[in-house]
């Protein structure tokens, strides 16, 4: 019955009866749940419809694609299944027939392969492969391989076996065998006669050999042991094909992706058998043989070259590479050829991301002047190439590049043409256009406010200027909104003049009505820029507009297709939110709450291929990729990163509800529960960046619970809440061995004992928790610091170990703001050892500066903490101490960190540490003679901060006008900005104590105004300007009118 019933809904299937499709799907699915409905499918196989015959196969497979499926399953019916596909795949003749039935003969074979299981398939193997007949000899490789991928650990006790049967094989004449073959992955000793293979496959049929290629994915990425001493002959196989013009271009360029890895993960072996000059030259060849800039995806192969390229520049030495690059761009630079100068230029471009630091130290200044020549030839693809290396320039050479902003902005906004922006553009010329706003952007988003703040009205005015062009195109529109985007949230206050005109030119893309998809691209990022500025421009003076700003997220949102716009959205809500906090519209929360957490629920763009697809039988692939992913689901848990904007809205929503929940406070409180439990379970996604922007989110959840006080039940919840955060958190850091999720997820943990500290440092348990992940990074144990010595990978990623040892850092300063200053030091002492070990560390000026800083930045903290408190401690002084011979020697290190975390340390040293006036003075006269030597911006404005700090403990046993004149004439400082708090605080409490300030007034008061408007200065810095203002007004009322004039807001910050 259930046999006549399923042939009957299939042949209603195939014979295209969708108007009963999802209820013909439900029949078959609740038919084939039985054991009955199993059977019956196991009897279709041999149905003479071909079709009927197909779906059973893909049907079948659906019913063991998972463990607890087939373990339920009878007996019988898997001994039926087993023999019935064996004996029907050496029969069938339709092809995608015997297709399915080798995919569901791999399905089962996951559940086991030995002679005991499965008899048949054993058997099959031996008779198939050794065959007189090509076909069956074929037909025996394709399951093999089939099954190797399927069900390796099962295979383990037969490989001798196996490997026989595939080394006769890798004889044969026929190339669909030999293809069949070396498909079999797992078995490594066939790695010579599958570099052979290859090989002759080239000669006889490329798209098998591009699929043969496929090969080295698993071996690369999971045998990287056993392929070892097969690297050399892997690496003189591809690049043999990288560099065979004959060959098609995707076997090419799938030969250079394989070549990226190699020198990704044997960087030791590209040295030492010096194959890097040979890569060089095929590569740059190969760039120069395709326009990069085109867009045609077909041309795959100079782009994965250029990655090669990066990849060469990522990871091998740039003492060695870049004198290699230079020699060969310098000639290509002078050449006539168009496409020489331009591959020069995109050689140069993936080398300053590869190598930011060593350009940045050594070629800065002649890659300027390259930049400036050839941005101004002749030949557009030329100026593409410039522009693009321009762009790179302003992203990776930052904070040095900053210095050379009175040559590079004049100049690319003299690069923008109104004339040649109207219209419809050419695609070329859109290109151009895109690259130059590009720069524009990438430079502007990465200088401090301060170097910016001369910049800002022309930039504006320029961009502003583009949006007045008649006809402009969207996509120009939406560079400039881009580009405005960056300029606000660098300038910060100092564009609120301009934001009038700026939303004027944005209004238009703001009506509901938006349908193009042009237009709705141009109308998140005008969202995206409105959010921007909200954030960082507007103030409690401009309720109006963000009030103005909140209906039009309403407006929008109410039809709101495209995942991007409902990001913009939900990124302009967070926004809003951060200026109104607790005068949020709480007629609008509800509805942001739920259409973040619609995201946040949503399956959309989740899953990979195939992957929440309707349940109906409409499509075979369909149904087939449903299942391959059933079973992926069923051996694969690895995490994902791919473009897609269903997870940046995902992403984008976990960070902005957390937002939310922190700046509104107790509006949020009947949402913080449900948005809890939804980000903790997106801590496990499967998506990275998912991932950690749920990891970074938990932590402020848990701040936001802990602020919103309430009786002693209500706090018992907060602590279990925060708590269940702890153990989320340490899970990540002592088990994920993907190391950004880590540092995430460190600091993550670092912000919850800062911010949620007096409810959790309590527990013993927390502090032994804190000092235990920091020792475990220090000590290098965690799963994702293990060092693979078989790669040789030892020195990878060494800017993500940094990153990662910085991170851990901060716990400790955070847990010192919540324990007993002695308690804390008899817990820092038991890491001292390792600090130690850092401290002389003679390789790794990372390491040094780090184990500085973090002692420095320990130091600060119990300093303030005790002075907040009016008491003193012995064996914070005997820290301070111990550290003042490695701080004094490390102030003029070569490296820029390590001095530059010494000479910050130094100044707290004399700040906080009673060392006395023979020490006390040495560390003046050391910082004062730094100050004469220093030529790094950043490490001046250091010193000038540790001077102030001197000054503000010991002034009367210094020149002192002479270090407040020092002090007062390097204000504003540009490099680091955070340290005018410093310098004003301890200026105004110079002032306090003396009257060695006053006749520095004059010089200091065109520039303390310009602090209200910083956003680098936190409340005490600004109480600090506002001490100093009065002041100055008590003792010169005209200065202080003056300033009145020239800063009219000036007087409400002082009322």
């Amino acid at each position: 019955m259930a046999a006549e019933l399923l042939e009957k809904l299939l042949l209603q299937i195939l014979s295209g009866d969708n108007a009963h499709i999802y209820e013909i799907s439900r029949q078959i699915s609740k038919a084939i749940d039985t054991q009955e409905g199993v059977s019956a499918l196991c009897s279709l196989l041999r149905h003479q419809n071909d079709g009927i015959r197909q779906y059973a196969c893909i049907l079948l497979r659906k019913c063991v694609a998972k463990e607890e499926k087939w373990h339920s399953m009878h007996c019988d019916i898997k001994s039926i299944l087993r023999k019935d596909t064996i004996q029907l795949v050496c029969t069938e003749n339709t092809k995608p027939v015997k297709k399915s039935l080798v995919a569901l003969i791999g399905s089962i074979a996951r559940f086991g392969v030995n002679e005991h299981d499965w008899p048949e398939l054993m058997n099959f193997f031996h008779e198939a492969c050794s065959n007189s007949a090509a076909n069956i000899r074929e037909l025996g490789m394709w399951v093999l391989s089939l099954v190797a991928d399927y069900a390796t650990d099962s295979l383990l006790p037969l490989m001798p076996t196996l490997i026989s049967l595939c080394n006769e094989r890798l004889k044969d004449a026929e190339p669909g065998i030999l293809f069949y073959t070396i498909k079999q992955k797992k078995f490594r000793a066939l790695i010579p006669e599958i570099i052979r293979v290859i090989n002759k496959l080239i000669e006889t049929d490329e798209t098998m050999a591009l699929e043969s290629l496929e090969v080295f994915d698993d071996l690369f990425e999971y045998e990287v042991p056993i392929i070892q001493p097969f690297i050399g002959s892997i690496f003189e196989l591809l690049f043999g094909i990288m560099n065979n013009q004959s060959l098609d271009e995707s076997l090419r360029a799938r030969a250079a992706t394989y070549l990226s890895w190699i020198v990704k993960r044997k960087k030791k072996l590209v040295v030492k058998q010096k194959l890097m000059d040979s890569l060089l030259d095929a590569a740059m060849k190969i760039m120069g043989e395709v326009d990069p800039d085109d867009d045609d995806d077909e041309n795959v192969l100079p782009r994965e070259t250029a990655v090669l390229v990066l990849s060469m520049c990522n990871n091998l030495p740039s003492n060695q590479l870049m004198p290699a690059i230079l020699e060969r761009v310098e000639p290509m630079l002078a050449s006539e050829d168009p496409i020489q100068r331009r591959t020069a230029l995109i050689t140069l471009a993936l080398a300053v991301e590869g190598n930011s630091e060593y350009v940045r130290k050594r070629h800065l200044q002649s890659l300027m002047r390259v930049t400036s020549q050839a941005v101004n030839d002749t030949v557009q693809s030329v100026k593409n190439g410039a522009m693009f290396m321009l762009g790179q320039m302003c992203l990776c050479l930052q904070p040095d590049i900053s210095n050379h902003a009175s040559d590079i902005i004049p100049f690319l906004l003299s690069l923008i043409d109104p004339q040649k922006i109207s219209g419809k553009l050419t695609s070329d010329s859109l290109r151009a256009h895109s690259k130059v706003f590009y720069a524009i952007e990438t430079f502007c988003e990465n200088m401090s406010q301060q170097k910016f703040s001369p910049y800002v009205e022309s930039v504006t005015n320029t961009l502003l200027s583009v949006l007045q062009i008649p006809s402009l195109s969207d996509s120009v529109r939406t560079y400039v909104f881009s580009s405005l985007g960056a300029v606000s949230a660098t300038a910060g206050k100092n564009l609120a003049p301009f934001v009038e005109k700026i939303l004027h030119y944005l209004q238009s893309y703001f009506a509901p009505s938006v349908r193009s998809e042009e237009q709705i691209r141009s109308q998140a990022q005008a969202i995206e820029t409105l959010s921007l500025i909200v954030r960082n421009v507007l103030g409690e003076d401009d309720r109006a507009i963000i009030e103005q700003s909140a209906r039009i997220a309403f407006e929008i949102e109410s039809t709101a297709s495209d995942p991007d716009q409902r990001r913009a959205i939900h990124g302009l809500w967070a926004s809003i939110a951060k200026c109104l906090k607790t005068s949020f519209p709480v007629g609008y929360l509800e509805r942001v709450v739920q259409s973040m957490i619609i995201a946040l629920n949503s399956q959309e763009g989740m899953n990979r291929p195939g992957k929440g697809m309707e349940n109906t039988m409409s499509s075979l692939a369909d149904l087939e990729k449903e299942i391959e992913t059933m079973e992926e689901d069923y051996d694969d848990d690895e995490l994902t990163d791919v473009e897609n904007p269903y997870l940046d809205e995902k992403e984008d929503a976990c960070i902005n509800l957390a937002d939310i929940a922190e700046s509104t406070g107790p509006l949020f409180a009947p949402y913080l529960e449900k948005s809890f439990k939804i980000i903790r379970d997106l801590t496990k996604s499967n998506h990275m960046f998912v991932q950690k922007a749920a990891i970074e989110s938990i932590s402020k959840l848990a701040v936001a619970a802990s602020k919103l006080g309430g009786d002693e039940s209500s706090q018992n919840a907060v602590r279990v809440l925060c708590m269940e955060v702890v153990t989320c958190l340490t899970e990540t850091i002592n088990n994920q061995k993907e190391k950004t999720l880590v540092t995430t997820a460190l600091s993550s943990y670092a912000y919850l004992i800062k911010n949620a500290g007096q409810i959790l440092v309590g527990d013993q348990r927390i502090t032994d928790t804190s000092l235990n992940l920091v020792r475990n990074v220090l000590r290098v144990k965690l799963p994702c610091q293990v060092i693979d010595l078989e790669t040789e990978d030892d020195e990878e990623e060494e800017e993500d170990d940094e990153l990662l040892l910085e991170t851990a850092g901060e716990i400790l300063p955070a847990l010192a703001e919540h324990l007993d200053v002695d308690t804390f030091l008899s817990y820092f002492a038991s890491l001292s050892t390792l600090f130690d070990k850092y401290m002389k560390s003679q390789n790794m000026n990372e390491e040094k500066a780090f184990a500085i800083g973090c002692i420095a930045e320990s130091i600060e903290t119990l300093g303030r903490k005790l002075e907040r408190e009016g008491k003193t401690s012995a064996n914070l002084e005997k820290l301070v101490l111990a550290a003042k011979d490695s701080f004094l020697s490390s102030a003029s290190d070569n490296d820029t960190d390590v001095r530059n975390n010494a000479i910050y340390g130094l100044g707290l040293l004399v700040l906080y540490g009673n060392l006395g006036p023979a020490i006390n003075q040495e560390i003046y006269s050391t910082l004062s003679s730094l100050l004469q030597n220093e030529s790094n911006p950043r490490c001046k404005d250091q010193i000038v901060a540790a001077l102030a700090r001197v000054a503000s403990k010991i002034g009367d046993c210094l020149p002192l006008d002479s270090v407040i004149k020092t002090i007062v004439s390097s204000l504003p400082l540009e490099d680091d900005p955070v340290e005018n708090n410093t310098c004003v605080i301890c200026l105004a409490r110079i002032c306090q104590r003396a009257n060695s300030v006053l006749p520095h007034f004059e010089e200091l008061a065109p520039v303390l105004p310009t602090f209200f408007e910083n956003e680098d200065m936190n409340e005490e810095g600004k109480a600090a300007v506002i001490f100093l203002l009065n002041a100055m007004g008590k003792n010169n009322p005209t200065i202080l009118e003056s300033l009145h004039q020239q800063f009219p807001r000036l007087r409400k910050h002082l009322n």
